[in-house]
């Protein structure tokens, strides 16, 4: 499972909130593009 994958399901269950995914992008775990297909808004 990737992390995008792992992050996905933690969103859809209400574990990881929006700042905490704005972190895994500045630490370069996830893509921008990631982090807009995870929670629907723009980085």
């Amino acid at each position: 499972m990737s992390n995008k994958e792992k992050l996905t399901e933690r969103w859809t269950q209400g574990r990881i909130s929006e700042a905490m995914l704005r972190v895994y992008v500045r630490k370069g775990i996830i893509s921008k593009a990631d982090f807009e297909e995870i929670c629907g808004k723009k980085y």
